[in-house]
């Protein structure tokens, strides 16, 4: 098969050397020539600059071409309309860094375009263009992701630093105001390790207080009654009465009883919700109440109580 020529001006012989050299490493048989043959005998390619466009030989020769269904045009600079009808392809000068990383997106639309007239069919479109468009917005879409990203992470270290400390303020200014137990303070610990007054709350769980406190503590009463004996009350509304003092006596007796086993001083009695259950016989009521309720004995108990140190 016929090697490929590739016709430019001599002005133009660095960046059509680029091309020769390009599509050779890419497996094409090649020849450079800067004076234009009148008939080409195989494919030739048409280095078009703006010098190129006005030269009226090369303008000849290219047109010549043109005529046997032979010619490419490789656009050297943007913006050049070849005066010549001819499929055109661009491949622009870049620098050394920029034709190593998009010369192969230029380059494959000239190749593809030998390969077609080579085997007597119509050149492909162009593509060269989009992909690059392509490739630059992916670029930009990386390089947003990036700056992001960056952002992102400044935003997460600032706050991986900022963020705790207002936290432990915010929450040791809680403690302080309620007077904190030992609880309260190793929770303050374990959640600011590394905190600001993560040694105070320290100092003060490593010497707790033992103090003496009351509490409550509740015993469950069940209570039932009264017995329905004796005459019985005019009105329900008497019955119920009745009813409810002997329950609130009932209660009281129950847990003074509680009190003595437990050895307590005071004790009270609580009595909650209670069921009715009333009858009414020869014109009088009798009622009852079912419950319970319980009984509130105070119990001294010594607690350990962790005090925050005090500076003055």
């Amino acid at each position: 098969m016929d090697p490929t020529d590739i016709f430019a001006l001599p002005q133009d012989s660095e960046r059509a050397a680029a091309l020769t050299d390009a599509l050779g490493a890419d497996g094409f048989t090649v020849r450079l020539t800067l004076h234009p043959s009148p008939s080409p005998a195989g494919c030739a390619i048409f280095c078009w600059s703006a010098a190129a466009a006005e030269d009226e030989g090369f303008v000849d020769v290219a047109e010549a071409a043109a005529a046997t269904d032979r010619a490419i045009g490789a656009l050297l600079e943007s913006g050049v309309t070849p005066p010549v009808a001819m499929p055109c392809y661009d491949y622009p000068a870049h620098s050394p860094l920029l034709a190593r990383t998009l010369g192969n997106i230029y380059l494959s639309d000239i190749g593809a375009a030998i390969r077609a007239k080579q085997q007597n069919t119509s050149p492909p479109v162009p593509t060269a263009r989009s992909r690059l468009f392509r490739r630059r917005m992916w670029t930009l879409a990386v390089g947003a992701a990036s700056a992001l990203g960056l952002v992102i992470g400044l935003e997460q270290g600032l706050a991986s630093h900022l963020w705790p400390r207002f936290n432990e303020r915010a929450a040791w200014s809680k403690l302080v105001e309620s007077d904190p137990g030992c609880a309260e303070l190793r929770q303050f610990v374990d959640r600011f390790p590394d905190g600001l007054h993560a040694d105070e709350a320290r100092l003060a769980l490593a010497a707790p207080e033992t103090v003496e406190r009351t509490v409550n503590r509740d015993y469950p009463l069940h209570l039932f009654g009264p017995v329905q004996v004796g005459e019985g009350y005019a009105s329900r509304e008497h019955a119920l009465g009745a009813a409810r003092e002997w329950i609130d006596v009932d209660a009281g007796r129950q847990c003074r009883r509680i009190a003595a086993v437990q050895q307590a001083d005071s004790a009270a009695a609580h009595v909650r919700e209670l069921s009715e259950d009333c009858e009414r016989t020869s014109g009088r009521y009798f009622c009852s109440l079912e419950g319970e309720g319980v009984c509130r004995i105070p119990v001294p108990v010594a607690v350990s109580e962790c005090k925050l140190p005090r500076f003055e």
